[in-house]
Parts: C-alpha cells; sequence; structure tokens
C-alpha cells in the first residue's frame, strides 16, 4: 500500500498546468475546427485517428523516435484523407500533434509513476520498463509556464480565436443566446467565415503548442532539435521520391485534394498542394545546403561538394515541373548564401566595404545573362518567360503597376485590397483568416477584378490587413525574444523570400516548416530573463486589447436579429435548416432560443410545428414579445406536437422583436435548447422580418 501511495506522490514531480493546457486546448481546438468546418464525422474522425496513432504511438515509446515520426508525418500526412479515398478534402495535421502531445503526457505519467528516478538504473538496462527510463529522462522545467514567450503566443492565438467567435456570431452567450446560424456576408454565413478564420489559426497552434510542450519537458542534455531534423529530412526524401515520379511517371500519384495543381500541370509531392511544394522544398533544399557548408571539422571538403552536387542536382529535377516561385526561392537563396560565405571570409575592412558593390555587379549581368538567354528559348519555357517579364519591367512605355498586372493581375488586385482593409483597421485588422470573406464584400472589392478567391497576397501584407499594428508589434516581440537566444544566424533570411510571396501559414504543412525554421531548428542556448519578461507582459496587454476591441466593437451591433443590417440588408432569418419541403409547404427549421424582428407588432400571427428532424413527439415552448430594448411585453407558454400546426396570436403595438425559448417538463428555460422546429418560410418577409 506504501509503494502504490508513493507512486502517484511520484505524479508531482510532472509539469501537471503545461500538460492539462496543452492537451485540452489541443482538444478543444480540434472540436472547434470540426464546428466551423463540419465534415461528416466517420470521414473527419477517422482521418483523425489516423493520424493521431501515427503522432501518439511513437511518443509513448520515447522521444526520439516520437520526435522523428511528428516532423516525417508533418511533411507528408496533410493530405492523407487524400490518400484514403475520402471524398471530402480535409487539409489538416491536428491529429498528429494531438496524438503527439497525448503520447507525451501518457508516457511521462506512466514513467513518473513507475519510478524512474530509481538511482539503480543504468544506460545498460536490458528489461524493456527499465529501458524505457533511460529513453526518457526526466523532465525539468526552467522557468514559471506564465513567463515562457511561447506560452504567451498561444494564449494570443487562444485570443485570436475567440476574436473571431465574438466578431463572426455577434457574441451570442454575452447576449443569452446559443450560437445561432448568422449569415456574416450576403454570400457568407458566420460559420463559413469562422471555418477560415480557424484554417490559420489551426495551422499555427497546434504546432506551437508541440514545441512549446516538448522543450519545456525534454533535458536540456537530450535536446530535440536533431531528432526533428532528421524526420524534416526523411519527409522531405519521401517527397522528393514522389515528385519524381509525378514528374516521370504519371501527375496522377498522390495527387488527390491539391487545389489547381493538377490543371497547372505542376507536381506536389505529398504537399498541401503545388503552391506549398514550390516555397517549402526551395526554402528546405537552401537550408540543408546552407547547413552542409557550415559543417565543421566533421567532412571533408570532398565529401561536402560531392553531397553539394548531388543536392543541386536534386534541386534542378524537382523543379521541373514546379511554379516560378520555386526558381525564383532556390536561386536566390543559393545566391545569398554564396554571397554571406565569401562576405564570412573576406578578413579586411576596405575589401568587405567594397563587396556589396560587386554583388550587384554580379546580380545586374546575371539579370542581362538571363535576358539573352531567355530570348534563344522557346516561348514556352520558363525562362523565356521570366526574360519576357525582365523585359516589361525595364520598359520605359509601361509602368510598375501594368507590368505586375500582366505577370500576375490577381496578385497586385488582393495588394491593393490588403492595402485598403490595413487603412481602415489600421490598429487591430480585420481578423485573421478575414481576407477571402473581405473578397466577397463590395466596400472592399468595387471596381475590382481578380478570377480567384485566396489568402492575401504575401504573409507581410497580410498580417497587417488581418491582426493590424498591435498584432504585428506582438509577432515581432516573439519572434525577437524567440530567436535572439538561438544559434540560427542567418537561417530567419531564407523565410523572407517565401513569406513576400505568400501567405504561408494558412496550410498546416507551411505553418509547421514555418514554426520549424524560427523555433525548433537550433536549441534555446541562451536566456534573457529580463527581454522575455518584458515582451510577455506586453502580449499579454495586447491580447487583453484585443478581447476588449472586440467587445466594444459588438456591443454596437444590438440585438442578433439587427446583426450586420447594413451589410446584408436584411435582418437575421437564424434558420438552422432553410426551404425545406414538405406537409404540402415549404419552411425553415430553428432550434432553441431564436429572435425575429416583427413587421406588424399590433397583429402577429406565428405557425409552428414539428417534422420528422426530431424523435420527439411534443415541445415546450416559451413566445414573449420585445421592446426596442428587449424587455419582454408580454409572453406565452405553448404545447407544440407532431404532426398538428399550432398557431400564436399577439398583438402590442410598441413591441419590436418577438422571442422563442424552449421549455423543460417544469416549464423552466432551457437556455441553450436544441429541439428542432419549424415555422412555414410565409410567415417571413424578403427581409426576415416576421409578417
Amino acid at each position: 500500500m506504501k509503494d502504490m501511495l508513493q507512486k502517484f506522490k511520484n505524479l508531482k514531480n510532472l509539469p501537471i498546468f503545461t500538460m492539462a493546457f496543452v492537451f485540452l486546448v489541443s482538444y478543444y481546438w480540434i472540436e472547434i475546427y470540426h464546428f466551423a468546418n463540419p465534415f461528416p464525422k466517420k470521414e473527419f474522425y477517422g482521418n483523425l485517428f489516423l493520424q493521431f496513432s501515427f503522432g501518439f504511438l511513437p511518443n509513448l515509446y520515447s522521444r526520439r523516435l516520437g520526435r522523428i515520426f511528428v516532423a516525417t508525418g508533418a511533411m507528408i500526412l496533410v493530405r492523407l484523407s487524400a490518400h484514403t479515398n475520402s471524398e471530402f478534402d480535409i487539409p489538416v495535421l491536428n491529429g498528429l500533434f494531438f496524438g503527439a502531445i497525448s503520447g507525451i503526457c501518457l508516457r511521462e505519467i506512466f514513467l513518473e509513476f513507475l519510478g524512474r528516478n530509481d538511482p539503480s538504473i543504468s544506460s545498460k538496462e536490458s528489461d524493456f520498463f527499465r529501458r524505457l527510463f533511460v529513453l526518457n529522462p526526466p523532465p525539468k522545467e526552467n522557468k514559471k509556464v506564465y513567463l515562457d514567450v511561447q506560452f504567451s503566443i498561444i494564449i494570443f492565438l487562444v485570443v485570436l480565436t475567440l476574436d473571431r467567435f465574438i466578431t463572426y456570431f455577434n457574441a451570442p452567450y454575452l447576449k443569452g443566446f446559443g450560437i445561432l446560424e448568422t449569415m456574416y456576408l450576403p454570400e457568407i454565413s458566420s460559420k463559413t467565415a469562422f471555418g477560415l478564420s480557424m484554417k490559420t489559426i489551426d495551422s499555427l497552434i497546434f504546432p506551437l503548442l508541440y514545441f512549446f510542450y516538448e522543450e519545456r519537458t525534454s533535458p536540456q542534455l537530450n535536446p530535440p532539435q536533431t531528432h526533428w531534423l532528421t524526420g524534416i529530412s526523411i519527409g522531405l526524401v519521401a517527397n522528393i521520391v514522389v515528385i519524381f515520379s509525378q514528374t516521370f511517371y504519371s501527375l496522377n500519384i498522390f495527387s488527390g485534394h491539391t487545389n489547381l495543381s493538377m490543371e497547372a500541370n505542376r507536381t506536389m509531392g505529398l504537399l498541401r498542394d503545388s503552391g506549398s511544394s514550390s516555397w517549402i522544398l526551395s526554402t528546405l533544399l537552401s537550408v540543408f545546403v546552407w547547413k552542409i557548408l557550415n559543417k565543421k571539422g566533421e567532412w571533408r571538403t570532398v565529401t561536402k561538394s560531392f553531397i553539394l552536387i548531388i543536392l543541386t542536382l536534386i534541386a534542378i529535377l524537382v523543379g521541373i515541373k514546379q511554379g516560378r516561385a520555386y526558381w525564383l526561392i532556390f536561386s536566390i537563396n543559393f545566391f545569398v548564401i554564396v554571397v554571406i560565405l565569401i562576405f564570412q571570409k573576406i578578413k579586411n575592412t576596405y575589401l568587405k566595404i567594397s563587396f556589396f558593390p560587386i554583388v550587384f555587379i554580379v546580380l545586374g549581368l546575371y539579370v542581362l545573362l538571363l535576358i539573352y538567354a531567355g530570348g534563344k528559348t522557346s516561348t514556352e519555357n520558363p525562362i523565356h518567360k521570366t526574360s519576357t517579364y525582365i523585359k516589361m519591367f525595364f520598359n520605359k512605355e509601361t509602368n510598375l503597376k501594368s507590368t505586375i498586372e500582366k505577370i500576375d493581375q490577381n496578385r497586385i488586385t488582393f495588394s491593393e485590397i490588403a492595402i485598403k482593409v490595413f487603412s481602415k483597421n489600421i490598429l487591430f485588422g480585420n481578423g485573421v483568416g478575414s481576407f477571402i470573406p473581405v473578397l466577397h464584400d463590395k466596400s472592399y472589392t468595387e471596381n475590382k477584378k481578380f478570377t480567384i478567391m485566396d489568402s492575401a497576397p504575401s504573409l507581410y501584407l497580410g498580417l497587417l490587413s488581418e491582426v493590424g499594428l498591435i498584432g504585428v508589434v506582438v509577432i515581432l516581440l516573439w519572434l525577437i525574444t524567440s530567436t535572439i537566444g538561438r544559434k540560427l544566424k542567418y537561417l530567419p533570411l531564407f523565410l523572407i523570400l517565401p513569406f513576400f510571396i505568400g501567405y504561408q501559414v494558412v496550410h498546416p504543412d507551411g505553418a509547421f516548416v514555418s514554426i520549424f525554421l524560427i523555433l525548433a531548428i537550433s536549441p534555446n542556448v541562451k536566456l534573457y530573463k529580463k527581454t522575455e519578461i518584458i515582451s510577455v507582459i506586453l502580449i499579454y496587454g495586447f491580447s487583453v486589447l484585443f478581447i476588449l476591441h472586440s467587445l466594444f466593437k459588438i456591443n454596437k451591433e444590438g440585438q442578433i436579429t439587427d446583426f450586420r443590417y447594413k451589410e446584408l440588408h436584411s435582418h437575421q432569418l437564424l434558420a438552422y435548416e432553410k426551404n425545406k419541403k414538405g406537409f404540402n409547404l415549404t419552411y425553415h427549421i430553428f432550434k432553441g432560443k431564436t429572435i425575429w424582428t416583427l413587421i406588424n407588432p399590433s397583429q402577429t400571427k406565428v405557425t409552428v410545428f414539428l417534422d420528422n428532424s426530431t424523435s420527439k413527439t411534443s415541445l415546450n415552448q416559451k413566445w414573449s414579445l420585445l421592446d426596442q430594448g428587449g424587455n419582454i411585453l408580454e409572453s406565452k407558454n405553448i404545447l407544440v406536437q407532431k404532426n398538428s400546426h399550432l398557431s400564436i396570436w399577439f398583438s402590442n403595438k410598441i413591441a419590436k422583436y418577438i422571442q422563442v425559448e424552449e421549455l423543460n417538463s417544469k416549464n423552466e428555460t432551457r437556455r441553450y435548447g436544441d429541439t428542432p422546429f419549424c415555422i412555414p418560410t410565409t410567415q417571413f418577409n424578403t427581409i426576415n422580418q416576421i409578417q
């Protein structure tokens, strides 16, 4: 009995708060994502289970194996739903990271319970369970979790989620309602808009949770960076093999659910689409070239040269069916690497000063060579197209804007829209993931021409338009504090160009690679406590400002039925399902507490009934008339029975709204009742008022 009590006491050594925090946020953000993107449960949770297993089982066994599997999975599992022949495109990695977090939590609890601090354990243990102790030494947290800048940025993402929920659904819980089916724009429901925001937040928050938890629970003598780099290398090789198959055999290999990649005849490997593969592969290949060139004392020059030649050859073959972004990123990164290496070897100060003018001269010669070479190739060759675009830039008869429009009309249009959005929302932006809804908003897109619906044209413009100056300051505080103590040197430079040409964190694989190159490719070897504390306090403060801003903004909206009236030019219908046919009429289905605006308060008749969308045979309801301030003027309790239509009559000249609430068997209000009930469509006019 004493031994058992001691085992439970061992659990006190665990970072309980950290474990509970990452587990609960992971779990609930999966549920929130599914609420906002309502894929069929069988498809969604089936995909989730496969990813979960890939992350859970290796992490349950050991840190090293778990880290390798997670990094590999992030590179190959983003389109798992396509590989399992699912009809639905479910581009997520939340199952992988949730599985990894769950595996780590369970492993740590299990090992502490068994007593892994036993001094008799040696590195040569043969017993399976005692061997686990050797593979997974006890974690040691070196600072309070709320003073960790990684924790603060996760809190900021949680706040951004709440901000989007409050904004899109009109803060229903604060107004006494459950979540209602509101519309945000004439063509976009609140749930659809929230789903677009959750795609970006979901892509970012899960790798941040995983990296944060791993670093806080990993001993300093067992850093995870090498293991993650191994996993990414395996994932990169897997993608290269698939791309070779797609390039030289058939583009149909592993190409399901890849947006417009097939139409553009672009390879994508196992990544989200050809857009993701263009920047991820070129960036990672550049990073590996850099790391090989900076490998000191372990490889001979001949070995380095051989590996670099192989990598360069692979990069050329991979790029055969890639877009312009691939060649642009890889060639410029390669040029930057050469420049940095030469600059590092120059010892003379005067030569260092004169080095950069020489670099620009060489760059100019390269551009001239490209123009000349392009003119000698066929019109379909990418080099010829690039040459043509460069000539257009230097043509005196065309201005810069018209040149860019000819190259990419959508990009310059989206840039103009993003700048306009930022100018109207300078401090707080228009909200994470709000760019596609903005493209449906005529107040921003009037007289603008574009052919696709997509995210912001670059991460920089996207951040300014979506989170404003305050959000950008938060991100800069996080970036500076996170990278200041890491041996990153020039590695963040490899992300500058990819972030300029696309909103690269909207897809899960892109977000993972971005966060990996910022946080996880190098251990945090030097702590600046004062800098981190100041950054954390500022991030918390700005997070509070975001929430207060959201609440203040939504407080001006009034009743939920009047939500977004100016943009919609109608009141909210709040129907769970619209225009359903049956019982010789057309009707809408509603759930729980609902409210509508009256058209003729002096004489109101409402017909209500139940259909087969509920198994209940009867439903207790309370119908009330409200004045302009939402105060109840009069109310009636009714019993709606299946297969019979019940009409309710009201007459009150000062009534503004009519409200219905579900009652329990004791005639008490069920605040968030969910029993479906029906009202004929003829009860509503064209702007959704009860008539």
